[in-house]
């Protein structure tokens, strides 16, 4: 009787694509069966096991790298603990890295973080012109700079998240950024970015495929975090002509009469209000009225103890 041996490459992408379909089947199949041990513990596994293989082929496949690298951001995020991440996780990623670019570059007036395509292992995002008139190649540069930024500030956070006096390292993110109130508040964004060990997410890496960097935040890291954010708080002021985005919900506008200065309130996704004043003038005044209780998105600018009004946004 002839014996012929079949050779079989366990790290083929066809090999994956057949496991992962009969992976698939199974999870159909178990769909079916009204039992609570299949409910709490079979169909919870036979998630994971899609997932990992999913993550499997498209390593294989080289399509993560390729998506990455034609896109402006990318979240490669470990889900293989977790299962697909979700729609609403995917959204709130989005807006902390447009808090994150409002902070770090005031021309992101002109770009804004668009949320592209989510996945099972990575998210993808582009910086892109709010106005049809900005011309490509003014967009690139304004979109270049923005990335550098955003290079240098994670670059920085990391540093964060190593072990050291929190006092120390909070001084030196503060010479980096330019301005400890300014710092204080990226700081704060970027720790909504590092997660939590009830997440069940293993690690989140950002990378900027342009600037061919990358950066990785783990549970462990949140710890050490935390003791040079509250540094960062503590000190936390911000420098006449200092300048910043903010967007969120207009409230409590209020003018008065005889008075040279209005002001209204906007609360930016998980930060406090800031309290806005200007110049009163019958074009804010009526857009302040017909705002309130919307989302507004605003460029204002620190002054005499003060946030200023410097112009409204698109966007």
């Amino acid at each position: 009787m002839e014996v012929r041996t079949i050779e079989v490459d366990l790290d083929s992408p066809d090999f994956t694509q057949r496991a992962l379909d009969g992976a698939l089947r199974e999870f159909q199949h178990l769909k079916t069966v009204d039992h609570p041990v299949v409910k709490k513990y079979l169909l919870p596994q036979a998630v994971r096991d899609i997932e990992e293989l999913r993550l499997e082929y498209d390593r294989q496949t080289g399509f993560n790298e390729h998506q990455i690298s034609s896109h402006a951001i990318a979240l490669r995020i470990d889900t293989t603990n977790h299962g697909k991440i979700s729609a609403p996780l995917f959204a709130e990623l989005v807006r902390k890295f447009q808090s994150i670019v409002d902070k770090v570059n005031t021309n992101s007036a002109q770009l804004y973080v668009a949320g592209l395509a989510y996945g099972s292992a990575v998210l993808l995002a582009d910086i892109e012109p709010v106005d049809d008139q900005i011309k490509k190649p003014a967009a690139d540069k304004i979109k270049s700079d923005i990335t550098k930024s955003l290079k240098k500030t994670l670059k920085e956070s990391q540093k964060l998240c190593r072990s050291g006096e929190p006092e120390e390292q909070a001084i030196a993110f503060q010479e980096s950024i330019g301005d400890s109130g300014t710092a204080a508040e990226i700081a704060s964004s970027v720790n909504s970015f590092i997660p939590t060990p009830a997440l069940g997410l293993g690690y989140i890496e950002i990378s900027l495929p342009s600037q061919d960097f990358s950066v990785k935040f783990e549970p462990a890291d949140r710890q050490q975090f935390r003791k040079v954010r509250q540094v960062l708080n503590r000190t936390k002021k911000f420098k006449d002509g200092t300048q910043k985005i903010v967007y969120g919900e207009l409230g409590e506008g209020a003018e008065w009469s005889n008075s040279e200065k209005h002001s209204f309130t906007v609360k930016p996704d998980g930060e406090k209000r800031v309290k806005i004043f200007y110049s009163a003038n019958e074009s804010d005044d009526s857009i302040v009225k017909n705002s309130l209780g919307g989302n507004v998105k605003v460029q204002i600018e620190f002054k005499g103890n003060k946030w200023q009004l410097l112009q409204w946004v698109k966007g």
